[in-house]
């Protein structure tokens, strides 16, 4: 017999239907259908490892593609290929159609995958050059997040109320919370966190709450590696090490200093903050080549799509970028 257990119902409880070859029937309303029972499997919980290669490819596959061509290292893009994730996943998203979105991130990541081959080939790009200190750091960063967010229960109120719920909402319905008998209570937020954070569950297979936290953390990480970019390979180990170190205590304790909850909690503030802080360092690390102008727009955009209050900190970072244009030019 099939048994299917109810584990959030009011009250314990079980569902038995018997199979076999000499099952006659099943009662539906105590009348006999004299037919089986019929099921159609909705979702599977992939493993860990199909997740794992589920969610690195597009990330790895599209920064591989962005180093190769612009001659950066991973902790130089790595913050611009998340973005584009999002906004691949909001175009798609405003037509309902978020597994389409899906299917063009790893499509188009497929692809750039072979491009990036042929251009590694065509420019004579061997592999040890695509290795830098923050690939290394972001590796350990992020499994570090995998085994310590995995089974971890949301339980902030915004978190509990909003946001948990927006992206388990996107699971169920393939699509924003426009739809009717939406779970989510403030639909009029711009979902642009919940949208990468979809990518991670859709990948698992079944929506779990750790699962959106690991995400969420990803995102904090990925835009704060930008932090790592003066550490290089070949330097003496000593100093190396010191600046791996002053690198990762950036990144993990000045989040944490001004926003406390940010280790348990997948509220945007935090996330608006560090893209900010993205903004700022892109700006004022380079010069405004067409690649930098490319991610600092990326930035603008997922500052504003994060939370409609990001229109305001925006509108601050673009005046504080035009009046320091201005004053340069004067000198």
């Amino acid at each position: 017999h099939i048994t299917v257990r109810i584990s959030s119902a009011a009250g314990n409880g079980k569902l038995e239907i018997p199979a076999g070859s000499n099952h006659g029937g099943c009662l539906v309303g105590g009348e006999d259908t004299r037919a089986g029972a019929g099921f159609i499997l909705t979702f599977i919980k992939y493993s860990k490892i199909f997740w794992l290669g589920a969610v690195l490819f597009p990330m790895m596959t599209i920064s591989l593609f962005g180093m190769t061509l612009m001659k950066r290292k991973f902790e130089e893009v790595i913050a611009g290929t998340v973005i584009f994730e999002g906004i691949i996943l909001y175009v798609f998203a405003l037509v309902e159609k978020l597994v389409w979105g899906l299917a063009a991130i790893y499509i188009m990541a497929a692809i750039l995958f072979g491009v990036t081959l042929i251009l590694s080939n065509k420019k004579q790009v061997e592999p040890k050059e695509w290795l830098s200190p923050g690939l290394f750091i972001f590796a350990a960063i992020f499994m570090l997040f995998v085994f310590a967010d995995g089974n971890q229960l949301l339980g902030m109120r915004d978190d509990v109320r909003h946001w948990g719920p927006t992206v388990r909402d996107m699971f169920y319905y393939d699509s924003l919370a426009k739809h009717v008998n939406t779970t989510v209570i403030l639909p009029r937020y711009l979902p642009f966190a919940a949208l990468f954070e979809y990518l991670f569950v859709y990948m698992n297979g079944l929506f779990n709450e750790g699962i959106v936290m690991i995400a969420y953390h990803v995102m904090m990480l990925s835009m704060l590696m930008i932090i790592c970019k003066p550490l290089v390979m070949r330097e003496k180990r000593h100093k190396q090490i010191f600046k791996v170190i002053s690198a990762i205590v950036i990144m993990v304790c000045v989040p944490v200093i001004f926003f406390p909850e940010a280790p348990s909690s997948i509220r945007v503030d935090p996330l608006q903050a560090v893209v900010m802080a993205y903004i700022l360092i892109c700006y004022y690390s380079e010069r405004l080549s067409g690649y930098n102008c490319v991610r600092i727009l990326e930035g603008f955009c997922a500052l504003v799509l994060i939370k409609d209050i990001g229109l305001i900190f925006g509108g601050i970072l673009a005046l504080i970028i035009l009046m320091d244009t201005m004053i340069s030019q004067i000198r």
